[in-house]
């Protein structure tokens, strides 16, 4: 389990880096603030929507179908779930931050003044 939640924060850091880098490349009117809550969004929102799934799909079983405490626990999964994508998402913010405050400003030197 452990492993699987290390995976899950390792594959949150990279693809929050990597697209808040070709966002910013891509989209440079967008400010930055922008650009890291876009960056973060990918791997929570398939998080929540799993976790939404198996809160709805639960809620609409009927007790027969569900068995003792199955139920339960399943939307207990759902929520926690829900939580973790909340986490999830404020961690890749800061992450998006970080990627965006360490790249490297291209140089303004080479470009020709168009005044002169």
């Amino acid at each position: 389990m452990l492993i699987i939640f290390l995976l899950t924060l390792l594959l949150q850091f990279v693809s929050t880096w990597g697209l808040s880098l070709r966002l910013c490349q891509t989209r440079s009117r967008w400010s930055k603030v922008h650009i890291n809550f876009i960056a973060a969004l990918p791997l929570p929102f398939l998080l929540l929507a799993f976790s939404a799934f198996v809160f709805l799909r639960t809620v609409n079983e009927s007790q027969a179908e569900c068995g003792p405490d199955a139920c339960g626990w399943a939307i207990i999964a759902a929520m926690f779930g829900a939580i973790a994508a909340a986490l999830l998402y404020l961690a890749g913010i800061g992450v998006s931050a970080i990627a965006l405050r360490s790249r490297k400003e291209p140089e303004v030197d080479d470009v020709a003044d168009i005044f002169s």
